[in-house]
């Protein structure tokens, strides 16, 4: 009888320390978190039991504000399913904000996964404000900065990892991030700074690099310094159409997008007005045609400082949006954005107006800025990252309009060839970088743009199994596609159904950049 009651004890241990069984293995109470100290230095403020709804599961949701460094108020968010799958999602922000949103971390829920999200360290809410980064015209809030910058992301790793062991008694089997834009900078900085925090990243078109806001008031001074240069939302349909016709068929197949735009060279010339025409949905003036032109070659100053990357052919359908304007942002998204950050972390002047800056003088000042230590995780070597074993994801939509994937691609470049010496195996074993053919910035665009970076990532972790090729799709389109880690891209084998990824290989890039 004795040795019947160890043997089901023992069997009801093993079945509650399972993955899958982690209701069984509950630590504490939701409620119970509420603990003080329970984890350093932080308040937990709320710990409430949400019912399943909505094809959400059960689960235990947590706000708690970490205050280890002074004046640093750290929100973070962590929902504790009951079903717990054993591992940990962080989600990353967007713009200028932070995300603790449910509907950002609910397709990992549904998976099991315990998942947390930060405010990165401010109440702001608005992606495109940063009223919260100054204290008074002049001043910086540098607390807030690098909580924004750096902290809040790590901060709040640490957090979710307690509150974790706290509520199931075991800590998780691996530990994630994914984020694109804000939250593809979050997850660099982490595997640079930080690089025990996690097992795999997924860092998608990540705003990581002081050109994204450079670039983003140059391409709107292209337009509006010049008089008669700004185009007009009638006449971004041309461009792209002319674009297309030109360049679609260039990779075999005409499907509305260039998969490879580096191979495009379409000049506006082609649809410039000739004499006695008056520019309009027909053509272009030839300052518009100049402006155009400028776009499409970026701008490296004098003394060798890119403020520009070159603007990819193929990606025009969001102009409208980016550089013509639209009625909540009537000089396009990309001056309001860059011009946005730079008066706050450069002028530290909210008043200041962004289409007077001069990039061949105020460029290597604008490197210089305080600002840079927290907000750019541009270090190549993230060596500790890669021995520990971790695995990151990078990838980028080959038309984004704002950040550049020539921008991530430098820096793949830059790590590789850095950490390359300093272990016995290949990067890539450790670091792939997808380009998105026909995608804009983290999706959108006239590529397909939804795909499953998750699900690759954890069989790379988990599996040893790296990813060769990430399917991607479209909604209400038939089209597949394979994502190819650089430097191969989709290309068509020559025979089968052009919707069908089955018929494309993974090949080398031609021009490779």
């Amino acid at each position: 009888m004795m040795q019947t009651k160890r043997t089901t004890i023992a069997l009801g241990l093993a079945w509650a320390l399972a993955a899958g069984s982690s209701q069984a293995a509950q630590a504490a109470e939701c409620a119970g978190l509420m603990q003080p100290g329970l984890v350093a230095d932080t308040v937990v403020s709320a710990a409430r039991d949400v019912a399943a709804a909505d094809g959400l599961p059960a689960y235990c949701e947590v706000e708690a504000t970490n205050s280890s460094a002074p004046g640093s108020k750290i929100v973070t968010m962590t929902r504790l399913p009951m079903d717990w799958n054993g591992k940990l999602l962080a989600a990353g922000g967007g713009g200028f904000a932070g995300d603790t949103k449910l509907e950002t971390v609910a397709p990992a829920l549904k998976r099991g996964y315990a998942t947390i999200g930060t405010n990165m360290g401010h109440a702001g809410t608005e992606s495109l404000g940063m009223e919260w980064m100054i204290t008074e015209k002049g001043k910086l809030n540098e607390v807030v900065l690098a909580d924004f910058g750096e902290r809040a992301a790590h901060v709040s790793a640490i957090v979710g990892k307690e509150l974790i062991k706290a509520y199931y008694g075991r800590p998780q089997t691996q530990a994630y991030w994914q984020g694109c834009s804000t939250g593809g900078r979050q997850g660099m900085t982490e595997s640079q700074r930080h690089p025990e925090d996690f097992d795999g990243i997924i860092a998608g078109a990540p705003v990581f690099s002081w050109v994204l806001y450079s670039q983003s008031i140059q391409r709107a001074q292209f337009f509006r310094n010049t008089p008669g240069a700004l185009i007009t939302k009638e006449q971004v349909p041309l461009i792209r159409d002319a674009v297309v016709t030109a360049c679609d068929g260039l990779d075999g197949v005409k499907d509305g997008y260039l998969t490879n735009p580096l191979a495009c060279s379409w000049d506006p010339a082609e649809i410039e007005c000739k004499e006695g025409q008056a520019a309009g949905a027909q053509c272009l003036s030839k300052e518009q045609a100049g402006a155009v032109r400028k776009l499409y070659a970026g701008y490296v100053t004098p003394d060798g400082l890119t403020v520009s990357d070159p603007t990819m052919r193929g990606g025009e359908g969001d102009w409208t949006m980016r550089f013509v304007g639209i009625p909540p942002l009537p000089k396009g998204l990309n001056v309001h954005f860059g011009g946005v950050a730079t008066a706050y972390l450069y002028k530290l002047d909210p008043e200041w107006d962004p289409l007077s800056f001069d990039p061949d003088t105020e460029m290597a000042e604008l490197l210089r800025t305080k600002a840079t230590q927290h907000m750019i995780p541009d270090n190549p070597d993230i060596s500790p990252f890669v021995k520990r074993g971790g695995k990151m994801l990078l990838w980028h939509g080959f038309n984004d309009s704002g950040p550049s994937a020539l921008q991530t691609l430098h820096y793949y470049k830059q790590m590789e060839a850095v950490v390359a010496p300093q272990i016995d195996t290949p990067v890539t074993d450790s670091v792939r970088y997808f380009l998105a053919p026909g995608v804009g910035h983290c999706g959108g665009g006239a590529g397909p743009d939804r795909f499953d970076m998750l699900t690759a990532l954890e069989n790379w972790v988990e599996k040893g199994e790296a990813p060769e090729r990430i399917i991607a799709s479209k909604k209400d389109s038939e089209m597949t596609r394979p994502l190819c880690p650089y430097p191969t891209i989709a290309t068509y084998k020559g025979s089968g159904n052009t919707d069908d990824a089955a018929n494309f290989d993974c090949a080398p890039m031609n021009p490779a950049e």
